[in-house]
């Protein structure tokens, strides 16, 4: 709504950059940006979550609770998964 809307004007679409000599582009699907810090004071537990949150059970029940697209090809195949 143009009258109500901050960023009218402000937002803009873009095509993905390209690279390579075919010059096409390509998107990602997933990430969630899970990282750890190098600041942790729990490396070892965070990586095992970030481990965990990678996985076909956690991406299946986030894909399911929470609508996030997974990034494992396979569980696109499985019909029992959804």
């Amino acid at each position: 709504d143009p009258e109500n809307s901050q960023v009218v004007g402000m937002v803009g679409i873009s095509a993905l950059p390209t690279g390579g000599a075919d010059q096409k582009s390509y998107s990602t699907l997933g990430g969630w940006q899970v990282m750890v810090s190098s600041y942790s004071e729990h490396k070892e537990e965070a990586i095992a979550f970030a481990k965990f949150r990678a996985g076909e059970y956690a991406q299946t029940l986030m894909a399911k609770k929470l609508s996030h697209t997974p990034s494992l090809k396979a569980l696109y195949q499985d019909e029992d998964r959804y």
